[in-house]
């Protein structure tokens, strides 16, 4: 009875820990994600007020006007996908805490340790829908500067 005992305490200090540098990781990834989300909205709408100030001074050839417009779409692509990226980002926090919570309930009920599926990743569909709209910000941005760069050489 006594190493039972020493093996449930040691699981459960194994846990704390565990769960202690889970709590300081997802924090960092966290707060890198946020100042991510900040620049990409802070590029998209710099570059897109650059480009409504940039069109007052050039009188563009039909062409790149078409241009422009692309870029203004990409842009703007690019920040409805961070926003939308928010979003998720906060419905996978939540889910994450929920399927966490349940794993703690079955690891403390008894008869429910063998049932109990630690969580990740993987089973909150969430994190992946964030990882492709940070993905999308990310390429509309490029894309819209792209165009942007070629409007503003065919005005030079």
């Amino acid at each position: 009875m006594n190493e039972m005992e020493d093996a449930k305490a040691e699981a459960k200090e194994l846990l704390e820990r565990y769960d202690e540098d889970r709590r300081y990781f997802r924090k960092a990834a966290d707060e890198a994600a946020q100042k991510f989300d900040k620049v990409m909205v802070s590029l998209s709408a710099g570059a897109f007020v650059l480009s409504v100030t940039f069109l007052g001074q050039a009188s563009p050839a039909p062409i790149a006007k078409a241009l422009l417009v692309l870029a203004w779409i990409f842009f703007g692509m690019a920040i409805v996908a961070i926003s939308l990226a928010f979003l998720f980002s906060q419905y996978a926090c939540m889910k994450e805490q929920s399927n966490w919570g349940q794993f703690v309930r079955d690891m403390v009920t008894p008869g429910n340790e063998a049932e109990a599926v630690r969580p990740g990743r993987a089973g909150n569909p969430y994190w992946k829908g964030t990882e492709i709209l940070n993905w999308l910000s990310m390429a509309s941005f490029l894309l819209g500067l792209v165009f942007l760069v070629v409007f503003a050489a065919t005005n030079l």
